[in-house]
């Protein structure tokens, strides 16, 4: 019986196919829509190592 859900979860490791496949599936809509937004911002934006550095949160050691 195939496994209707597309986020399953099998032991097996994923192909870039698989990946694809997902990232076709309706509920991946959200996250497809961020990664499209942040390359197109990605690519707008020259890099700046003060506000690039300014943009990543501090983790507290």
């Amino acid at each position: 019986m195939e496994n209707s859900d597309a986020f399953g979860s099998s032991t097996a490791p994923l192909t870039w196919h698989d990946f694809l496949e997902r990232m076709r599936h309706p509920s991946a809509a959200d996250f497809v829509k961020a990664i499209k937004s942040f390359i197109v911002s990605f690519l707008n934006n020259a890099p700046d190592a003060e506000r690039d550095s300014a943009a990543v949160p501090r983790v507290p050691w």
